[in-house]
């Protein structure tokens, strides 16, 4: 079965905290404490409603994307709380590797 698209979603979400997926390429994040953020090449804003934001991607549809690994994450700005203290108000999910195949 063939998947032209793929959506990343975010539950639970803190009100009024702003939440942005990341997209990049896995092997260069930056680690700050105990946290790890994907150094992405796109971020892209996400309205939430009721805690859920979502973003549908298209995952490319051609031959040479087969085997090709991406890093997406959510981060938070305006998060009530922050396992950072140099950075309050962010918080992250974990970081996902999705790799494109058939």
């Amino acid at each position: 079965m063939l998947f032209r698209s793929f959506t990343l979603w975010l539950h639970n979400a803190p009100a009024g905290a702003l939440p942005f997926v990341g997209l990049g390429l896995p092997g260069n994040e930056i680690v700050c404490g105990a946290c790890t953020f994907l150094d992405a090449v796109s971020w892209a804003f996400v309205p939430q409603a009721l805690g859920t934001a979502f973003w549908p991607w298209a995952v490319p549809n051609v031959p040479a994307a087969v085997g090709l690994v991406v890093g997406a994450q959510w981060v938070l700005l305006q998060a009530p709380s922050s396992p950072c203290n140099a950075l309050t108000g962010l918080a992250s999910t974990a970081r996902l590797h999705l790799r494109v195949g058939p």
